[in-house]
């Protein structure tokens, strides 16, 4: 590989090719490698899993944050793997509406809004 006039030599650069039977094999014969060589540890990793979700809220509400005419915030339901966006009008008598997990899942953008807009607005009681 050529770049700035600077050759590079990469020996892993065959793993590129998604769909060549070459490549499947390998990446299944390193996984299996893999497994087997970390087989010791699964007591040990079920152990920490278990205690790392006893110790995550379930269900949960982040704090509102303020933009535009909405409030967003997230929650978390037990059992899903991905937290709801949500965003709600100012009055808190209005219906609630629910951003769609997967939108939040193709766009980074939006989550990441979220979290700003977290760190950036005052709490909804305030003006």
């Amino acid at each position: 590989m050529t770049n700035h006039g600077l050759t590079r030599e990469d020996p892993y650069f065959w793993l590129h090719e998604k769909d060549n039977p070459e490549v499947l094999a390998y990446l299944v014969a390193n996984n299996e490698h893999v497994r087997a060589s970390l087989a010791h540890l699964e007591p040990l990793r079920s152990t920490l899993y278990a205690e790392f979700i006893s110790r995550i809220e379930q269900n949960d509400l982040s704090v509102p944050a303020r933009s535009g005419p909405f409030w967003y915030y997230q929650r978390t339901v037990e059992g899903l793997d991905y937290p709801i966006a949500c965003r709600r009008p100012p009055d808190r008598s209005a219906r609630l509406h629910r951003i769609s997990t997967t939108t939040v899942r193709q766009s980074r953008s939006c989550s990441m809004r979220i979290s700003l807009l977290k760190a950036t607005t005052t709490s909804p009681l305030g003006p």
